[in-house]
């Protein structure tokens, strides 16, 4: 259970989010057909907010084709409050795609109307994208293939260009007149409008990242989301309001140590933290905190939790509410967000179906690489009756700064001397070996922690357990046959402080 030094790059260009790798083009026979690869495909749009499409299941129907269906999403089925929500769509690319063997590949819409994309047609071609009112269509034509900047990487690309036409071929008005969307030759559709909205409306996103291969835009983790090192610092800005009542505060978080157990199984900070919080209420008064404090990630237990894995607007339905899930990019000084709001959604029994909270309710949480927990907001009511929210305004990691300080540091923030560091916890037992009777003896524990003592012999089997304090804890030989023992020294909730042998005479 030893400690283990946790090495991590600190050039941000490597980080696992916008990770350009530069590699040749492993799918060499790719030939405009790398629509659905295996992993997860990232869009974004104009303000930098993800769609995602993710091959969960492929099915054979024969001919050589095959059918992909992604994940399902909650999205607006009109642009109205209250109304019942969509639930069995998909992403970006909608919940099903359809490829033929002959490089057709068809989408779906909400409407569950065909959209056609010929990856094969040549320069000058053109085909029925998709039908349109009154007997009309919008065409697709590939009016150049041109090479192209994909995520950094050049690759050859086709550009699809359209134009809506009557059932007498004529050319008529519409809002995909001369839009244009983009297919890489090995990397899939480059840009392309979301195919759940197409042809009623022109949203548009451009590719920004695949897991296979990787490129772009990855996924993260909580061990990512929770990775600080020594000398991290990070301020919050936050408040609580009762019908526009109540206090608001300033705090500062900063790392003094970090002890890593197993194969970063699980993650120990030692943090200063100070806060000062400013209550408006008669008599206004100031209250300050300022202590040493711990926070515990069991990555094992966390990874029970799949806020991580979770795309933008997954379907997932607990009890009788569905969350919210985003992910947005820039929004921490070029840094990710994974967004969560498990209040989003209601089921209607009136209805039969998802809607928005009578109340507009909210409770969003912010995930960023590194960064944590970097905002948190809670609203109840339509005044709102209640407005709870705290925000990371500024950070310090190593020479990377972001944002405004809410003070110089806990000393001006609190005025009250600095808390001596404790260092990380020792666990020892002397005398070693032991006689009759020996004593643990363990340094710099947990405030308020409950540890427990377990001593093995040398083949793995457990000889005895039972609960010790910090500071000094008796332990007798008993009748254990002399021979050399293990011993594991853990908190109540399993976070290990110390391992050791000890020799019993």
């Amino acid at each position: 259970m030893g400690e283990i030094v946790y090495n991590k790059t600190k050039d941000m260009k490597k980080i696992f989010v916008f990770f350009l790798f530069n590699i040749p083009f492993l799918i060499s026979a790719q030939n405009y057909q790398n629509i659905c690869s295996s992993g997860i495909t990232f869009y974004k749009d104009k303000d930098s907010f993800l769609k995602a499409f993710r091959r969960d299941s492929i099915l054979l129907p024969g001919n050589n084709d095959s059918i992909f269906i992604s994940y399902t999403t909650i999205r607006d089925s009109t642009p109205n409050l209250f109304v019942c929500r969509d639930t069995t769509n998909g992403g970006v690319l909608g919940r099903k795609i359809y490829k033929e063997h002959n490089g057709w590949v068809y989408f779906f819409n909400k409407k569950n109307d065909t959209i056609k994309l010929n990856t094969l047609a040549v320069l000058n071609e053109s085909w029925k994208y998709c039908k349109l009112p009154n007997t009309c269509y919008l065409e697709a034509k590939v009016t150049g293939i041109i090479n192209d900047s994909v995520l950094g990487l050049t690759d050859q690309v086709k550009v699809i260009s359209f134009q809506a036409k009557d059932a007498g071929n004529n050319n008529i008005s519409d809002i995909f007149n001369q839009k244009q969307i983009k297919l890489s030759q090995h990397y899939g559709l480059s840009e392309i409008y979301d195919i759940y909205w197409t042809p009623y409306d022109t949203i548009h996103y451009t590719l920004a990242g695949k897991t296979t291969p990787q490129l772009g835009v990855q996924p993260f983790t909580w061990q990512d989301v929770y990775n600080f090192d020594v000398g991290d610092e990070f301020h919050y800005d936050g408040y609580y309001h009762y019908n526009d009542q109540g206090p608001y505060w300033h705090s500062i978080k900063k790392i003094l140590a970090k002890t890593v157990y197993g194969n970063n199984d699980s993650v120990v900070y030692q943090i200063e933290f100070c806060e000062k919080k400013w209550f408006s209420m008669p008599p206004p008064s100031i209250q300050v905190t300022y202590d040493t404090v711990y926070e515990k990630y069991n990555f094992i237990q966390l990874s029970n939790d799949l806020t991580m894995q979770r795309l933008p607007d997954e379907f997932v339905s607990t009890w009788e509410l569905s969350p919210r899930y985003g992910r947005q990019i820039s929004s921490f000084h070029n840094r990710p967000v994974q967004t969560y709001d498990d209040f989003a959604y209601m089921y209607y029994h009136d209805t039969h179906c998802y809607s928005d909270p009578f109340e507009g309710g909210q409770n969003v949480h912010y995930y960023s690489p590194e960064l944590g927990l970097t905002g948190f907001s809670h609203t109840e009511g339509p005044v709102p009756w209640i407005n709870n929210q705290e925000f990371l305004v500024y950070y310090k990691k190593g020479t990377e700064t972001w944002g405004t300080p809410v003070s110089t540091d806990c000393n001006s923030l609190v005025d009250i001397p600095q808390i001596p560091f404790q260092g990380k916890p020792v666990v020892k037992i002397i005398p070693n070996p032991i006689e009759t009777q020996g004593t643990i003896i363990v340094e710099n524990c947990f405030p308020g922690d409950q540890l427990k003592f377990d001593l093995f012999d040398y083949l793995g089997r457990k000889i005895v357990n039972f609960q010790i304090t910090s500071g000094f804890s008796n332990f007798s030989r008993e009748n254990f046959p002399s021979g050399l023992y293990l011993y594991t020294v853990t908190t109540d909730d399993g976070f290990p402080i110390g391992r050791g042998k000890v020799v019993i005479k």
